[in-house]
């Protein structure tokens, strides 16, 4: 009703429900979006007078009259910053009110720190969603994370998302080269470098079987043809190399996540402090510390964790 443009070239890429006099997302409210294979809105028809017609292909329920939605027109493509390759960031004293995608994504760079910034829906206006996707999306990096004094709330996907990438074999050769490659095709963006140390996981049980050390790499169209230290031997196709080189400290005080359908924090790091914080009014796990192979491929499994003196309302 704020005059926002709606008309035949109206495209929804998410939809999402909020109760009406909290203004926080509806428990078991509807919830549907377009993303890689998941096509859970299957059609938009423009009807006119801001009005549309929003076809789902899931089942949903019926929601009450009054109840309030937003209607993303992106989902994880575009960031308002990307960074990558970088050392020593600072984000200090930010206010971010909304962003196209992830909001800070920072890939294969060496500590970062965050402190006073604040992922809000603007005050004074009716906005419900602050980011697309997740709002600090922070992949393979090294060194230290240091999150303090900050608020994330109101996004679609993770407040925090911290993690490496499993490489998987494809290939063996005869002079003891294996060739590993990115299950999600990312490229250069985890590519293994000489002298990491690789931890090597069994994909169905992901229990630790051995570490082998990068000696020599050459990227290809199709991957990566690596040679090890400790050669070849004991390797197998259902293994999942992680990368032990390349696995942030992280500090996470003094902070507040809230009012989101999905996580909190995704933690998929090791020597982790998580203290003094409050998680409010979240749908999906407050903290979770997991390690998975089913889709996203995330690693590295978590060690050395502490977490202590945090207050948990109503998730």
């Amino acid at each position: 009703d704020d005059n926002y443009p709606i008309d035949e070239n109206f495209e929804v890429i998410e939809y999402l429900e909020f109760n009406a006099k909290t203004c926080l997302p509806r428990t078991n409210g509807n919830f549907a979006y377009i993303h890689n294979a998941n096509k859970l809105i299957s059609n938009v028809e423009y009807l006119g007078d801001q009005t549309i017609k929003i076809s789902f292909s899931v089942d949903i329920t019926n929601a009450p009259v009054g109840t309030r939605t937003v209607l993303a027109h992106s989902m994880t493509m575009g960031e308002t910053v990307f960074a990558h390759g970088c050392e020593n960031l600072f984000f200090e004293h930010v206010n971010l009110y909304a962003s196209k995608g992830m909001a800070i994504r920072v890939h294969t760079s060496d500590n970062l720190y965050f402190n006073h910034f604040r992922a809000i829906c603007k005050p004074g206006t009716d906005r419900l969603m602050t980011s697309t996707a997740d709002i600090l999306h922070l992949k393979n990096c090294a060194g230290e994370i240091i999150i303090t004094n900050s608020q994330f709330e109101n996004s679609h996907d993770d407040a925090i998302n911290i993690a490496g990438h499993f490489l998987r074999v494809k290939q063996f050769y005869d002079d003891g080269s294996v060739r590993l490659i990115s299950e999600l095709g990312m490229g250069e963006t985890f590519a293994p470098k000489v002298g990491d140390v690789y931890e090597v996981n069994n994909v169905d049980t992901l229990e630790l079987l051995m570490t082998k050390t990068i000696k020599s790499v050459k990227l290809d169209a199709d991957g990566y043809i690596v040679t090890f230290e400790e050669g070849s031997d004991g390797l197998a196709v259902d293994n999942a190399f992680a990368n032990a080189s390349r696995v942030p400290k992280l500090v996470f005080r003094n902070n507040i996540i809230r009012n989101k359908r999905n996580r909190g924090i995704l933690v998929q790091t090791r020597n982790v402090t998580i203290e003094n914080n409050l998680f409010s009014n979240i749908l999906d796990g407050a903290i979770m510390m997991i390690v998975e192979m089913n889709d996203f491929h995330e690693s590295i499994s978590p060690e050395n964790v502490i977490i202590r003196n945090n207050k948990f309302l109503d998730n």
